[in-house]
This record gives C-alpha cells, structure tokens and sequence, in this order.
C-alpha cells in the first residue's frame, strides 16, 4: 500500500515536471505525430517554423516552456516541430498553405487541418485559446472535409454558408471564403446588423460583393457595428476600429494586385478606396506607400512620379502643417499607452521613402531637388535616424553639392555602426561619394 502511495507521488511529481517544462514536443516527422495521435485519439499540434525567424525563437523560448501551456498541450496534443524549409517541410508548407512563420497547425488522425493561428504575441493566452478552440472542434466532431461535401446541396443555406465560412476563416483559408462570401452576399435583400457585422469579419477583398455592400451602407454598417465582438479587449476608438477593417480590405486588395500585378484590381481598388469617409490620419500615407509599390512592381516610372508629385506638391503641404495634432488625434484613436510620436515617425519614414524612390526613378535635378526638401523635411519630424541622413547625402550628391554630401554620409556610417548591414553599405557608399563615383 504504502509502496502504491509512493509510486503514485512520484508519477504524479514526474507529470508536473513535464508540465513545467512546457510543450514536450514528440517529433519532427508529420507522418510519426499522426500515427501516435491515432494511437491515443489525440489531435497533432505543428509549430512551422524556420530558422530565421525571430517571432519563432521567441515562441520557442517564452510561449512553449511556461507550464500553463505545457499543461494543455501536452495533455491534448500530440507535439510536432516541422521546419518549414527543409526536409518535408515545404511539402507540409504546400498542403497546409503556410504562408508566414510560426504558423500552428492543429491536424486530426487523417491528416485534416482541424484549427490553425500564426504569429507571437506577449502573452500566452491567445495561443490558450487556439488550442482550447482545437479541443472544441475536435469534441464536435468538426470535418472541413463534410462541410466541403455538402456546400451543392446546402449552398442556399444562409445558415449553413455562415457555419461554413466560419470554419474556413479560423483556417485561415482566405481565398476559399471568396466565393462563399459572395454567395452568402445573394441572400440578403435588406441587410440586418448581424449581416453587417458578418460581412467586416470576414472580408478582406474590395473587389467584392460584400465589399460593396459595406461601402454603399457605411451608416448602417457603423451604426450596427459591434467593436467588443469583433475586436474583443481593443481599446481603440469605434470610428477607429470600424473603418480600419475597411481600410486593410483596401490595403489587401493593392497588395493582392501586386502580387499578382494586376493593374484593373488595383484602379478598382483606389476608386472605391475615395469613397470611405477616413478619419484615421495614418491612413493616406499608407495608401500612397502601396501605390508606389504597386507602380514600382509594374516598371511603370511615369505614373510612380506623377503620384509622388501629387503626394509632395499636394497631400504633404496639407499635413506637415498639422503634423503634432494628427499625431495627437492618432494616439487618442488607438487608446493605448506609449503610442505619442508614432505617427510623426510614420510621415518621417513615409516621406523618407517618396525621396528615395525619386534618387532612384529619375535623373532631373528637379526631382532631385524634390528629394532634398523631402529629405530635409524629415529629418526636422526625426533627427539624428542614419537611414534619413543617408537619403539626404545622396540627394546632395546627385545636386552636386559632394563636400555636404560626404559630411553627411560620415554622420551616417557614424550612426549606423550598431546595424552590421546598414553600416556597410553606407561605408560602400561613402567610399563611392569620395572617389567621384555614381551611386544608387
């Protein structure tokens, strides 16, 4: 008896430790994790990650070994590391559409993706919660697959296409809801708030139907708009939050045009972009950067200097004028401490970049001229940043002012000696400048 009682208190010290060291991750090997989840009727937890990311070694090093984690984890999963460039790895990345590190994938016995997150946060709690959700799912018998089966016959199931779409956003299978979301789209005649409120979860195309539901219904859609659904525990303003999910469906549309450079999704795009009423100062500076992008992807030099001459003829004289009350009403918007000046940094590093993009987009000294003003400018908004005094002694080289210019590239090659890569690029440069040659 006594001998039970202590076997007991060993096994159970034993299962604490193993608790407090955190996740206990079996093997590397996908196709091994599914054969011991089948074995004890488990699902399998894959941390996908690689060796250069850094929000991957932070999860490996602060999130996996706290014991609440390890606690729920190793009592419901089974624990797999795969890294996402080597051996099967890419193969898993294919099948399970990774698309960023660390990405969690949580995968039945048949190798069906039952949950999936990515990312690092501070705390643990919402990786808690992913993995409570995959436990949930799992206790529902939850089968992407049968959804899938049964979309013919249930498609005009308003019911049914929200269960539906539910499922594949959690997945984080965007380009699938597309579709589904457009169908769901047809049902709805007068648009209730649950309406509203389903359509900016789930969108993130502009070039949509439920896109353009919300825009041509901004009133109704604010008015029925639930932030604390939405966007549980945020302390940003309402207006804030409901026109920023407006906003990334814009910004995700250009950036979908880049990858895809696809110039009608683009225009549609910055067309229906003029009808959101913005309030969020930040905003058109972010528009401008991914349209420069957009026409950088494209080689299309023309019409990236006639938008960089509207946004420092035009848009910049409207703003640098009220920069410290935009940047007040920025911070007062999101409503969270420490945020004073992020917005001044922004426009700096906005402007920073439209100087670039003319030393490197054109040879009129006009333009070059425009970067230097731009560049002195920032360096006003955000003295003393290397990246900001290299632009301005590049533009002074290229105006042939070369004594002020190499001046201030040794200023920068000074400040930049903590970042390897900036600092010797910048000596390259420098190097450059006091030898006569051309730089870029």
């Amino acid at each position: 008896m006594i001998k039970s009682i202590v076997l007991y208190i060993v096994f159970i010290f034993s299962l604490h430790q193993i608790h407090a060291q955190g996740i206990q991750f079996a093997t590397t090997d996908l196709a091994t994790a599914l054969d011991l989840a089948r074995q004890q009727n488990k699902l399998v937890f894959v941390d996908v990650y690689t060796d250069w990311c850094a929000p991957c070694k932070k999860m490996e090093k602060t999130i996996f070994p706290q014991a609440k984690v390890g606690q729920l984890y190793n009592e419901n999963f089974i624990s797999c590391r795969v890294n996402g460039e080597k051996d099967k790895g890419p193969d898993i990345v294919k099948k399970y559409r990774v698309g960023a590190y660390p990405t969690f994938l949580f995968i039945n016995p048949e190798g069906e993706l039952v949950a999936k997150g990515s990312g690092y946060e501070e705390s643990a709690d919402p990786f808690l919660e992913l993995g409570r959700s995959a436990i949930r799912k799992k206790a529902m018998n939850f089968s992407f697959s049968r959804m899938k089966h049964n979309y013919e016959k249930n498609k005009n199931n308003k019911q049914f296409l929200a269960a539906y779409i539910e499922a594949l956003d959690s997945l984080e299978l965007k380009e699938d809801v597309v579709p589904l979301l457009d169908q769901y789209c047809k049902m709805i005649t007068t648009p209730s708030g649950a309406d509203y409120n389903f359509l900016l979860k789930h969108v993130f195309r502009a070039n949509s139907a439920a896109f353009d539901i919300l825009l041509n219904n901004q009133a109704d859609a604010y008015q029925y708009f639930n932030k604390d659904s939405l966007f549980p525990d945020n302390k940003s303003t309402r207006q804030f939050l409901f026109e920023s999910k407006l906003n990334n469906t814009i910004i995700e549309t250009i950036m979908d045009a880049i990858s895809t450079r696809d110039e009608q999704k683009f225009r549609q795009a910055i067309f229906k972009d003029r009808k959101i009423d913005h309030q969020n100062p930040k905003y058109p500076l972010t528009v401008f950067s991914f349209s420069a992008q957009f026409y950088t992807t494209m080689k299309d030099t023309m019409s990236l200097l006639q938008l960089l001459h509207r946004f420092s003829d035009t848009l910049l004289p409207a703003i640098l004028p009220r920069a410290s009350s935009l940047d007040s009403l920025y911070t007062m918007q999101v409503q969270e401490p420490g945020w004073k000046g992020t917005y001044i940094f922004y426009l700096a590093n906005t402007m920073d970049n439209a100087a670039d993009k003319y030393l490197l987009n054109s040879r009129k000294k006009s333009d070059f001229q425009r970067a230097l003003t731009l560049s002195n400018q920032v360096l006003r908004l955000a003295p003393g940043k290397p990246m900001f005094i290299n632009t301005s002694a590049r533009a002074y080289y290229l105006l042939n002012e070369k004594e002020r210019a190499i001046q201030l590239q040794k200023q920068a090659v000074k400040l930049s000696e903590d970042i390897p890569s900036l600092h010797n690029k910048f000596m390259s440069q420098l190097a450059d400048m006091q030898a006569g040659k051309r730089i870029i």
